[in-house]
């Protein structure tokens, strides 16, 4: 007779993949319940419909408008999903049908009947090796009012989008890695069809895992004091950091690889790959925005640790411009709006840093010289910059000729201002092209002459800025 193993001698691996499975199997419940129980309402005739496809197309919409401007969906917007699956199973679909459906689809999905979260049990091992019963609470889709307009939107929980993913709560992180080196396959070998259905599913992992940061940055800020920030949070968030810098940077390069695939595709190709750009472009938006959030996370724990300790914080937040400004904006007449832009003018412009520009690269590009052809004779791939030989110079020959000139007189050292100040007063472009040429000089080769900062300030008819010592050689 064989021996039996102890059944509870298992791998803390096996225990922890079998009590993830049971929690995810379990979170499909309620779409079970709906499509077994869909004979309970003659009066919609929904068995000849498949409700599992039905909701899928629900989910779909309200997640992929998750990732828009309007952070969610309109029951308008789920409304037409509905309507245009509808059409695919039945000739005539009026609009009271399509209302109908819809409507009870979003009331499965929000627990409308109970009007609380999907309260259900599931059997997950303990550490004794014991199965015991847990509570599961979750939601799958709710209505939020996302602006304070009272104008409802329907927002996936990141069970539902889970759940549509069909990802059974493996990590995310990775997940998102192997879904941008799958797309990265398909676009490099001409598989558009899968190379779109992965860049759709990418985008909807980065909604989710922005969707799971927000989560959690809110559940610290509610009790600041059941967090230690330093130990706990900090490192999570450098990690997470990390992740979205890497996922942009994955992002970008998948950008190019699609842009490059473009010039050799046919016009359904080119389409294809458009929507795939369009798709990562998204996908860039959202980790940017993360990213944002993450670097002010530590500054607003510390403003709430102040206000839940009853300590006055230093700055108020500045004012959501849609629901706090344009909105009551447009309800004013037009000499009240114009009386209150008079007197709230600076909300219309809040600060923002001035953009840094590179100017090393700026000069190169603008007084790059065109390519010909290699010494074997095989043309260089041009740039976009430098399609067509016909195109106009940035500069015309005279305009090099009155450079010239004034550069020739003047003596084997001299200041930028001192150089500006000899072109006639109509030479605008020729001391643009000054300062072009000594911005490059700059920052140029060992046979370039020598540009040194003085560290003091000229102006010279709307030129301003550092002045410059430039040395002949």
């Amino acid at each position: 007779m064989p021996e039996m193993s102890d059944p509870k001698i298992e791998s803390p691996y096996l225990r922890e993949t079998l009590n993830r499975r049971a929690r995810s199997l379990t979170l499909l419940r309620p779409l079970f319940d709906l499509e077994s129980n869909k004979g309970r309402y003659p009066d919609l005739a929904l068995e000849s419909l498949d409700l599992f496809r039905f909701t899928a197309a629900v989910l779909d919409v309200i997640i992929t408008e998750m990732g828009g401007f309007q952070r969610g969906a309109t029951y308008e917007q789920i409304l037409e999903a509905v309507t245009v699956q509808l059409q695919k199973t039945e000739h005539e679909v009026d609009s009271r049908r399509s209302d109908r459906l819809a409507s009870f689809l979003l009331d499965a999905l929000t627990n409308e009947r109970i009007r609380d979260s999907f309260r259900l049990r599931y059997q997950h091992e303990s550490f004794d090796g014991h199965l015991v019963w847990s509570p599961l609470v979750f939601k799958l889709v709710e209505l939020r009012d996302l602006d304070g307009t009272g104008d409802g939107r329907y927002v996936a929980s990141a069970e539902a989008i889970n759940i549509y993913l069909a990802s059974l709560s493996v990590e995310l992180e990775g997940q998102q890695a192997a879904d941008e080196a799958a797309l990265h396959h398909f676009i490099q070998h001409g598989k558009l069809d899968e190379a779109e259905l992965a860049a759709r599913a990418a985008l909807m992992r980065t909604i989710e895992y922005a969707d799971r940061i927000r989560r959690a940055l809110q559940l610290v800020e509610r009790g600041v004091s059941d967090f230690d920030w330093v130990a706990e949070m900090l490192p999570r968030l450098d990690s997470a950091r990390n992740h979205i810098e890497e996922r942009m940077k994955a992002e970008e390069g998948l950008v190019i690889e699609a842009e490059r695939k473009m010039q050799e595709a046919d016009l359904n190709g080119k389409k294809r790959l458009s929507v795939i750009v369009e798709q990562l472009e998204g996908a860039s938006r959202q980790h940017n925005a993360l990213l944002n959030l993450m670097l002010g996370a530590n500054r607003r724990f510390m403003d709430e640790h102040a206000r839940q300790h009853f300590r006055p914080v230093s700055l108020n937040p500045f004012p959501n411009p849609q629901s706090a400004i344009l909105h009551p904006l447009l309800r004013f007449t037009l000499a009240e709006g114009d009386d209150w832009m008079q007197r709230s003018w600076f909300l219309l412009h809040p600060p923002a840093y001035r953009p840094l520009l590179d100017f090393r690269l700026m000069t190169t590009t603008l007084l790059q010289p065109a390519r010909d052809a290699g010494e074997s004779g095989e043309l260089v791939i041009e740039t976009d910059l430098e399609e067509g030989r016909d195109v106009e110079p940035a500069f015309s020959e005279s305009v090099w000729s009155a450079f010239q000139k004034v550069y020739a007189d003047l003596p084997e050292g001299f200041r930028l201002s001192v150089c500006l100040e000899r072109f006639l007063p109509h030479e605008i472009e020729a001391r643009h092209l000054a300062i072009l040429r000594i911005g490059q000089w700059f920052e140029g080769t060992a046979d370039d002459p020598s540009v040194e900062n003085v560290g003091e300030q000229f102006s010279s008819e709307g030129f301003y800025g550092d002045d410059v010592v430039v040395t002949k050689r």
